[in-house]
């Protein structure tokens, strides 16, 4: 896990009478990176370099982990890197599964992840990126990489428009690479069914953007036989 400067701290309202007495979250950073975070580095054997994953922890589903990010440095590109990075986190998702559906849950040591519930998945959508500032040598950078926004500030994907340039693979290179290693597309992942407050109704909430939607691209399952558990039924 790579560490951050800064850690999340509730806040005593002052001065607004609307609010006095109230609390809000701030962050506050330190000298030393000391926090955890949301990031893992994965140290190459073979080729001595590495990668770096995201996986934010809380999705609001204990069974599913989303694997948000997956970078390795260009200069270490078309080596292998990112297949033995994923096939590793998906060795473990296999083994977690398959004690989630023996037990009902599992529970790692602490400060890992828990899954609650009947199976373990890894979900994503291919999505290429390019990022200015990350280095596999945290002596290197000054990356506070608990506080979720600040690595991603210098970001830049497809997300609203394609790339003209710094683009390694395209979005359907990527989504051949994962299918290469056991992902499938699960187009229930592209909508969820929720209770509307406000309406006093139910209604279907789009989490795609519109772009992904009108090009065809589809989150992605990992195993493909937890496809079942992300079926929304029928109202």
């Amino acid at each position: 896990m790579l560490k951050g400067y800064s850690e999340l701290s509730l806040k005593t309202n002052t001065g607004n009478w609307e609010e006095e007495g109230m609390y809000s979250w701030i962050r506050v950073r330190h000298k030393q990176r000391t926090f955890p975070s949301d990031f893992y580095k994965y140290k190459d054997k073979k080729t001595g370099s590495g990668a770096i994953i995201e996986m934010p922890e809380d999705y609001g589903d204990m069974c599913r982990i989303v694997l948000k990010l997956l970078w390795v440095p260009e200069e270490s590109s078309n080596r292998g890197i990112a297949r033995r990075c994923l096939q590793k986190l998906l060795d473990i998702t296999l083994e977690v599964d398959e004690l989630a559906k023996a037990t009902g849950e599992w529970k790692g040591d602490a400060g890992t992840l828990e899954v609650y519930g009947s199976h373990c998945s890894v979900s994503l959508c291919p999505n290429p990126f390019t990022v200015e500032d990350w280095t596999l040598d945290q002596r290197k950078n000054s990356i506070d990489w608990s506080n979720p926004y600040n690595p991603c500030k210098t970001i830049r994907d497809e997300s609203y428009e394609e790339m003209k340039n710094g683009r390694r693979m395209d979005w359907k290179e990527l989504r051949a690479f994962y299918m290469s290693l056991g992902f499938v597309e699960c187009e229930d992942l592209s909508q969820d069914t929720i209770w509307d407050e406000e309406q006093r109704r139910i209604r279907t909430r789009q989490l795609l953007l519109a772009r992904s939607i009108t090009m065809g691209r589809k989150p992605m399952l990992f195993p493909a036989q937890n496809t079942e558990y992300e079926v929304e039924e029928e109202i």
